[in-house]
């Protein structure tokens, strides 16, 4: 069976985001973040300043955003093994299986 080790995955899924509209990697896509004022109790949500609020950036080869996570490679890879077991009646968990024994559990 041949699945795309999570680099390859990963490579692959640059080169198709470049240009395209990702969830901020500071607001994680909520638009806002975080601060404590001076007395370190009060919490203050502003508008994030690496997306100006809108929760989401033009991808440029940063590396930190969660679309390229582990977790979205699993349940891309997860996903697509299901479409396949359903195709070609093969056993989904073993397919399964035989993804987390080469990358690992997600």
């Amino acid at each position: 069976m041949l699945i795309a080790t999570f680099l390859e995955w990963r490579k692959l899924e640059k080169a198709y985001l470049m240009g395209r509209k990702v969830y901020c990697p500071d607001c994680h896509g909520f638009g806002e973040t975080e601060h404590h004022c001076d007395c370190e109790f009060c919490v203050v949500d502003t508008a994030c300043g690496n997306c100006d609020g809108q929760g989401r950036i033009t991808y440029d080869g940063i590396e930190t955003i969660t679309e390229l996570s582990r977790n979205v490679y699993f349940s891309s890879v997860f996903s697509d093994l299901s479409l396949l077991a359903a195709h070609t009646g093969d056993d989904f968990l073993g397919l399964a299986g035989a993804a987390i024994k080469q990358e690992g559990h997600p």
